[in-house]
């Protein structure tokens, strides 16, 4: 059951955070599935190691949707939410894992009604994770080494062999 304002469901008498409806149904779609493949990892895991980071999986696939963490339909203040960005990208990246993912994508799921800010922060993770070796940022098919401007595709870091 959803409660009046949409903010929250109903499950066995808790009320837990609804999903983010301003997400855009393929995305979500991507989330969901995200979340579901995190969830069989939990189920499947053999050991403590694999149980934790599939439970880590499934935390951020939740976060990303907008279940966990700061509720979505509060207004947010330019910098506030690092949390939901992080967990969109890491998430998205072990959805794709050979795929790209964009920076508007992101900001779609983040943003609502503040994209702006949010690519403003999500461009700043995706820096701050580039010089980490965590993510590759390519444009054109060219490694991007310092900043850029138009559309460039993320995807996880693979060492040079």
């Amino acid at each position: 059951m959803v409660t009046d304002d949409g903010h929250h469901i109903v499950v066995d008498g808790r009320r837990c955070q609804a999903t983010d409806p301003s997400i855009p149904d393929p995305l979500r779609a991507e989330l969901v599935h995200a979340l579901m493949d995190a969830r069989r990892a939990v189920l499947s895991a053999d050991d403590e190691v694999s149980m934790a980071a599939a439970r880590r999986r499934v935390h951020l696939a939740k976060v990303a949707l907008g279940e966990r963490g700061r509720a979505w339909w509060l207004t947010l203040e330019a910098g506030a939410n690092t949390e939901r960005p992080r967990a969109d990208l890491e998430t998205m990246l072990h959805a794709r894992p050979n795929a790209p993912v964009f920076i508007s994508e992101l900001a779609q799921i983040v943003g609502g009604s503040s994209r702006r800010s949010a690519v403003r922060e999500i461009r700043t993770l995706v820096l701050a994770w580039r010089d980490l070796h965590f993510v590759e940022v390519t444009q054109h098919g060219k490694v991007i080494e310092g900043d850029w401007k138009g559309r460039v595709r993320i995807t996880r870091f693979h060492s040079k062999r």
